[in-house]
Formats: structure tokens, C-alpha cells, sequence
């Protein structure tokens, strides 16, 4: 049997892996069960036909609502899913809210991001990176707002040697993102507007709805950074917001603030880091130093009793180089009385008396081989002469004499067989099994007549 654990590490485990496995996501349906907190803080119930579930949201969130919260009214919001504790319940934290008719909004930057991300705009490979020590930025944001003074305070504090330049845009608003383009790029065309080359830009606003970010989300905005050969930091709206520049730009930052603290490096930390390094410096320099000196006191001690030393390394070295020339002489005569055991042995096998033997016992296989070979081909020949012999005998004329025929020829030894070429008067001659007939033919015909 496990061991069993306790209700709250259960929860807590349900806890870790709710957030891992799901996170954050856009959730839409109807509020109902509506209270505020007099802390400032939204605690809600989110539903639709089927389901429903605890929202919390808390003042920082809250107080960026355009419109008031109300029981049955239709939103859509991003919150991290998570698990409240004390009550074992399930729960969104709501980061963000907007009505539910903004959604065709959200449509749009899906639609924008994934034709983007296909095309490589938000590529690795094709990201700059960061100047450590910028000596101009050029930042593209409204003059009047509030993210500019926020970045300057930073820049001031941090690395004051930084020279900024700025071109103030209309960050929301229609057309907002033509003067966002249009400073991207004289950025990039310093020379025709009489600026000197930037090491970075920043681009960005304070927080707001999507409605009010949605600059940051057109395509002619993301093109400009994309194509833009000064590194670029994106820092539009809060943590929680993100836009399209974010992906294209070469360093998202979560805020305009945040952005002017990871374009500059902060002088009290490196004043600290320099201070730590010239200490570790002078330690480093005294312990070289310290190490020389018991060094060349040992090569003091060393060189009083070189000449001794070096005689005997000589004498060591000889007695070392007499082993080896030993070794290595002992090695050479093994070679050489292996090489001559093997000459001596094909010498052997080369031998006139050795060769003759050889030669004399193929001889004498050759000769019973060829005798073999020849009482095969005699016995061969006597028999196909007896089947010869049988073939005569059978084809002989004797013995066709012999069951009762003649053989009737003319005096050119010719054998008739048809009377009608026969003339009258013509000699015979026929052949019996025993003795011979001499006849004269008296009438021709095809039944000639004999006397």
C-alpha cells in the first residue's frame, strides 16, 4: 500500500499541475455572483449554458477596466488557471478583461501572428542582438506620455553617458501606425534627416485595451521592425499584454521601464563589478608575484648544485641508452635469425634432389593416369566395333542369300529390280545362297523372259 499524504500537498500538487499543464488562456461567458471587496478586489463567477467557474480579479487588474463590471454581462478574459488553497477549489486569476465584442480583435492577431510566423517574421536566426554599452537610442512613443518619463528617469539613474533621440508618434488612434512606420524608419535613414546612427531603438507605450495597443498589432508596424537594421526593443503596454511587434522585435520587454533597464547597463553594478575585479586583479598580480619569488628561490637552490646535477642526469641517460642498445641490438640478431631460418627452409624446398623427387612422382601419376585414361578408350573403341560388327552383319546380303533370295545383277554388277528396264538379249547374272546363274534375257517387258 503508498504511503498517503496530506489534504494539502494533494492540493498543492492539483495546484502545480493545473498551471503547468493549462496556464494561462482567454476564457469567454457571463458574470454572475458580482462582488467587490472593499479592498479593491472583483470576486465573480464566469459561465456559460454548461459549466462554470470562480474568477478572482484583483485592484492592480481592475483598475484598468474601461467599462464597470455588472452581473450577465458578456466578456472575454485572460487569467491564469489555478487552484485556491484554503478551499481546495479551482479558480481564474483575471489578468485582463474586455467585452465579449472585442473578440473579432483577437481574431485579427491570431490571424496576423500565424501568417507572420509562417512567413518567418518571429525567426530566431534572423534576431539582433543588444549593444552592451549603447552610446544613442532612439525611441519611437508619444512625447506627452507617461512611459517616456519613466524610460528618461531610468536612463538618468542607470547609465547617464546614453544619448537618446526621440520621435514623438500618436501611439492609438486611427493612422497611429503610419507615424510608428514613418519613425522606424528615419531611424534607419539617418542620413536623410540629418541624424546620426542609432546603436538601438525602443518602441513602445504604457498600458491599455487591446483597442488602444492595436497599433502595435498592423502589419506595416511589424514589417518596419522586421526590416529595421537597428536592433529593436519592443515595450508596449504591461506584462500581461502582448502585441505582434513583440515577436518580430529582437528583445520583448514587459514594460517601457523594463525596456530602459535592459537597453542600458546599471553603473552602480558595474562601478561594483570593476571594484570586485581590480581586487581580485591585485590578488591575482601578489600571488604571481609571491609564486615568482619561491620560484627563483628554488632555482637559486637549483643552480648551486646544477653541475652535479646534470653529471648525474648524463650518467643516468647512459645507462639507459647502454640498456636500450642492448634491447634493441638483442631485438635486431631475433630478426635476422628468424629471417635466416626462413631463407634456409625455402633454400631446402629449392633443392635440385627434392625437385627431381617431386618431379619423378607427378611422372609416375601422369603415367597412371594416361594409362588409365588409355585402357578406357581401348575398351571404348572394342566395344563400339563389336556394335559395328553387328550392324554388318545385320546389313550383309549373305544372309539375305541365306533365307531364300537371289540377287539378280547385270554384267556391270548392277542389281535389277524392275524387269522393264531390262532389254532382250541382256546377260545376268543372280546370286543364290549357294553358287551362281548365268541367264539371257529372251523378251523384255515388265515380265521379261529368261532361258
Amino acid at each position: 500500500m503508498s504511503e498517503a499524504i496530506s489534504v494539502t500537498r494533494l492540493v498543492r500538487q492539483l495546484k502545480n499541475l493545473l498551471e503547468i499543464q493549462v496556464g494561462e488562456v482567454w476564457v469567454t461567458g457571463e458574470i454572475s455572483n458580482l462582488r467587490k471587496q472593499a479592498s479593491g478586489h472583483f470576486y465573480f463567477t464566469l459561465k456559460d449554458d454548461k459549466a462554470q467557474i470562480t474568477c478572482a480579479m484583483f485592484k492592480g487588474a481592475a483598475s484598468k477596466l474601461k467599462e464597470p463590471l455588472q452581473d450577465g454581462k458578456k466578456v472575454k478574459l485572460f487569467a491564469e488557471t489555478t487552484i485556491y488553497e484554503a478551499q481546495g477549489k479551482m479558480q481564474l486569476i483575471v489578468r485582463k478583461l474586455e467585452s465579449a465584442g472585442q473578440g473579432n480583435l483577437h481574431e485579427r492577431f491570431e490571424a496576423l501572428k500565424a501568417k507572420l510566423f509562417q512567413a518567418g517574421y518571429f525567426s530566431q536566426e534572423h534576431k539582433k542582438g543588444l549593444p552592451r554599452f549603447p552610446k544613442r537610442i532612439g525611441l519611437v512613443t508619444s512625447p506627452t506620455g507617461a512611459a517616456l518619463q519613466d524610460m528618461l528617469q531610468i536612463f538618468k539613474r542607470r547609465w547617464s553617458h546614453v544619448e537618446f533621440y526621440l520621435i514623438g508618434v500618436r501611439v492609438q488612434g486611427e493612422g497611429a501606425e503610419h507615424e510608428v512606420v514613418k519613425a522606424i524608419q528615419q531611424f534607419n535613414q539617418y542620413e536623410n534627416y540629418d541624424l546620426p546612427r542609432m546603436d538601438l531603438m525602443i518602441v513602445g507605450r504604457g498600458g491599455g485595451s487591446i483597442e488602444d495597443l492595436w497599433a502595435f498589432n498592423e502589419e506595416s508596424v511589424a514589417m518596419a521592425v522586421y526590416e529595421s537594421e537597428i536592433p529593436v526593443v519592443s515595450a508596449v503596454g504591461h506584462e500581461i499584454d502582448h502585441t505582434i511587434i513583440d515577436f518580430v522585435s529582437d528583445l520583448r520587454a514587459p514594460t517601457p521601464s523594463a525596456a530602459a533597464e535592459l537597453s542600458v547597463p546599471n553603473r552602480e553594478e558595474l562601478l561594483s563589478e570593476l571594484s570586485q575585479k581590480r581586487h581580485y586583479l591585485n590578488e591575482a598580480v601578489q600571488s604571481k608575484i609571491s609564486n615568482h619569488h619561491s620560484n627563483l628561490k628554488n632555482l637559486t637552490q637549483t643552480l648551486k648544485q646544477l653541475p652535479k646535477r646534470i653529471v648525474e642526469q648524463k650518467a643516468q641517460l647512459l645507462d639507459h641508452s647502454s640498456e636500450r642498445l642492448v634491447q634493441v641490438t638483442k631485438g635486431q640478431l631475433r630478426v635476422k635469425r628468424q629471417r635466416l631460418e626462413i631463407l634456409k627452409q625455402r633454400f631446402q624446398e629449392l633443392s635440385p634432389q627434392l625437385i627431381m623427387l617431386k618431379q619423378r612422382q607427378l611422372l609416375e601419376q601422369q603415367q597412371q593416369k594416361l594409362k588409365g585414361v588409355a585402357e578406357q578408350r581401348l575398351f571404348e573403341l572394342k566395344e563400339k566395333l563389336g556394335a559395328c560388327a553387328q550392324v554388318l552383319k545385320a546389313l550383309d546380303p549373305q544372309n539375305v542369300l541365306d533365307r531364300g533370295y537371289s540377287i539378280t545383277t547385270d554384267l556391270s554388277g548392277n542389281v535389277l529390280s524392275n524387269p522393264s528396264k531390262v532389254k532382250a538379249g541382256a546377260i545376268l547374272h543372280t546370286q543364290l545362297k549357294e553358287g551362281e546363274l548365268t541367264s539371257v534375257v529372251r523378251k523384255n517387258g515388265n515380265q521379261a523372259e529368261l532361258f
